[in-house]
């Protein structure tokens, strides 16, 4: 299975159980802003209490080649925090992260994309939420790695909504480095 084919694979088995997802990190990067190296998939998931069986059966219908504790994402589901899933083969990593845990979670779910990959429909988030996302991570971190990628998405997505970019880096106290993403300088890639 291609790294298209994990990916696709989880995005269909998560819609087969009306699961809530998007795709996100450094693969949503690389759609929207500059392709980016990574050795996982991010994956945005809300699992809410109804539909707790249906992640289980999320998880039993996976193939044999992927592997997982159940029991523990079935608690990171519960109780809205990240976990993993491997897919063997690949040596591949696809982190879930669960839960509405900010007001901005809630806007990105509704804004969500269907991008086609290898001719399949998955949900992305939207480019406008992975900047915000991103310079909200920098801001927390420092890392230039992500006020990077949130340049890099800037600089290359031509009809972004400034208007919805600029409100919501209001409330979220990102404006100053909103501003900067423009200007950036880039790495050579």
């Amino acid at each position: 299975m291609e790294y298209q084919d994990v990916l696709l694979t989880i995005g269909r088995l998560l819609e087969k159980q009306g699961i809530d997802y998007f795709v996100t990190g450094s693969l949503a990067i690389s759609v929207y802003g500059r392709p980016r190296s990574s050795h996982d998939f991010d994956f945005k998931v809300v699992v809410i209490p109804q539909k707790k069986d249906n992640f289980s059966s999320f998880l039993n219908d996976l193939p044999n080649d992927f592997s997982f504790d159940k029991e523990s994402l079935l608690q990171a589901a519960a109780e809205n925090y990240q976990h993993n899933i491997f897919y063997l083969p690949e040596n591949l990593k696809i982190d879930l992260w669960f839960g509405i845990n900010r007001p901005l979670d809630k806007i990105c779910f509704q804004r969500k994309i269907k991008q086609t990959i290898a001719g399949k429909k998955i949900y992305f988030i939207s480019p406008e939420d992975l900047i915000l996302i991103k310079l909200d991570w920098y801001k927390k971190s420092h890392s230039d790695r992500h006020l990077e990628d949130a340049a890099s998405v800037f600089q290359i997505q031509k009809n972004l909504d400034q208007k919805y970019l600029f409100l919501w880096a209001k409330k979220l106290k990102l404006t100053r480095f909103l501003k900067t993403l423009k200007s950036f300088p880039l790495q050579q890639w």
